[in-house]
């Protein structure tokens, strides 16, 4: 079996048995991955109607994946009772998927088919209320596979190093908006009080980087963006038994720290958004909703007050206040739509 399907199934066998990951470590650079996590995603995003959604015409997986994706969001938008529904795709699209990575890739189509489930997998669990450790394994099977698919050498266009997609950027980040000082500093202080009780590598590996995410936000978009990939980077590189470690419910501290990457997470959200060509918040805004409340809930009292700005920021998410909060000035647009506070599209 080969690393990107064991991937795979230890996902799927997660899902039954929570806990219970195959998923083997990631030998490559940490600039590779943060090359390689997300440009697929954009492409996916950006190329759906004209390029995926063809080949899953003839790739039940990957239709099985557009499917769930879609039911989850659906059930976040309208309440439409589609649960059940996006987890019989999700797990049918995981089924078909190990099935075919047993075999050799052939074609362009083969690899883009592989590499666009994963990421409308990965898409997925940022609607589900349940779905942060499904985001954790995705994230690290996104990196495995697009490898696994760059080792077949099909040509995939999903698969291939996006090197202009930073520069890109650059551009599009003229006009973010400036965040609120005062906030940042409740957010830096929050993260360093969780520090004082990290006990492992991996952990304080991952808070050094948001306490690197949070400190560029007052400095650069460009160098908090760059940050932020770097996060996910963090993740990829851990081996299996850091990420089992991360992922356990038992570990306060994990947890802990979790509930502040969710939460940085989301207050990157007027900086992240302009991956896409306009600036979608509300797409944003139904994200990660649920995951915060579930960390609090699981552990417990006698730890509140390392929860408070985690809980803050989940609170303004919820309540599609968060850019009053921890913006000091208008988000404006990237050319097309802006957003201020929440509440009001402006035209650009």
């Amino acid at each position: 079996m080969s690393t990107a399907q064991d991937t795979l199934e230890g996902f799927q066998n997660h899902q039954h048995a929570k806990g219970k990951t195959s998923i083997r470590p990631s030998h490559g650079d940490e600039r590779q991955g943060i090359a390689t996590i997300n440009p697929a995603a954009a492409a996916l995003s950006a190329k759906g109607a004209n390029y995926v959604t063809p080949i899953s015409h003839q790739c039940d997986f990957l239709m099985h994946a557009i499917l769930a994706l879609s039911a989850s969001h659906l059930e976040k938008l309208s309440s439409s009772g589609l649960t059940k529904v996006a987890q019989a795709h999700r797990l049918a699209a995981i089924t078909g998927l190990n099935s075919h990575l047993d075999k050799p890739l052939k074609t362009a189509a083969d690899g883009d088919a592989v590499i666009a489930t994963c990421f409308a997998l990965l898409m997925q669990s940022w609607y589900m209320d349940d779905g942060l450790e499904s985001f954790l394994v995705m994230t690290r099977s996104c990196d495995f596979i697009t490898k696994h698919v760059r080792n077949q050498q099909v040509d995939s266009i999903l698969a291939r190093d996006d090197c202009s997609r930073i520069e890109n950027m650059r551009s599009r980040l003229h006009g973010t908006p400036r965040y609120d000082v005062d906030f940042l500093s409740l957010a830096s202080q929050s993260v360093n009080d969780v520090e004082l009780l990290c006990e492992e590598g991996y952990q304080w590996k991952l808070l050094t980087s948001l306490q690197q995410c949070i400190a560029s936000l007052a400095k650069s978009h460009m160098e908090a963006y760059m940050s932020h990939l770097n996060i996910e980077s963090v993740l990829v590189s851990m081996d299996h038994e850091e990420l089992v470690q991360l992922m356990d419910p038992q570990n306060v501290i994990s947890q802990l720290i979790l509930a502040h990457m969710v939460a940085v997470q989301l207050i990157l959200r007027p900086i992240v958004c302009r991956e896409r060509k306009q600036y979608t918040v509300k797409m944003f805004s139904i994200r990660m909703s649920r995951w915060i409340e579930s960390i609090c809930d699981n552990i417990g009292a006698g730890y509140e007050g390392f929860l408070t700005w985690p809980l803050l920021v989940s609170q303004h998410h919820n309540n599609k206040t968060l850019e009053e909060h921890i913006l000091a000035s208008p988000a404006t647009s990237t050319g097309i739509i802006g957003y201020n506070g929440g509440n009001k599209l402006l035209a650009a």
